[in-house]
């Protein structure tokens, strides 16, 4: 059952493993994103939909247009278990912003960044209007 507040409230678990660290035995700083695109997917599956519907039946691939405001604040090492939050900021017809933020167990905020998505035509390339479901999931319509 999907919780009330699922668009602001989405928690995804991640345990950190030996091919996420460097030489320093810490997280690579490119994984964070991974980790974030893994929790946005999630986040959309909890809600309806998954990757390959926006194709097979939209027609659209939901990209990273833009990340913003990234924060590294402290570094996740081996055998850590993420939680990585996903929260919708704002959405338009094509695009949609959410906070993304990646805790280790004792709470403590590590990365955070504001990441900008864009459908677009999967055959084109070019912006493609976001499906009605979607948008009207994101406006948290309760009658879908």
């Amino acid at each position: 059952m999907m919780d009330d507040n699922f668009l602001e409230n989405f928690k995804y678990h991640r345990r950190i493993y030996h091919s996420n660290t460097d030489s320093a035995g810490v997280v690579y700083y490119g994984d964070y994103f991974i980790f974030f695109e893994e929790a946005r997917a999630e986040w959309l599956r909890y809600i309806g939909f998954n990757q390959s519907d926006f194709v097979s039946e939209f027609g659209i691939h939901i990209l990273v247009k833009s990340v913003r405001d990234k924060n590294f604040l402290k570094p996740a090492k081996m055998d850590d278990l993420l939680c990585i939050s996903c929260s919708l900021i704002s959405h338009t017809k094509v695009s949609f912003r959410v906070q993304q933020c990646a805790f280790n167990e004792v709470g403590e905020e590590l990365v955070k960044a504001q990441i900008d998505l864009l459908s677009v035509d999967s055959k084109t390339g070019r912006p493609k209007k976001t499906p009605t479901a979607l948008l009207d999931r994101l406006s948290n319509d309760p009658s879908v």
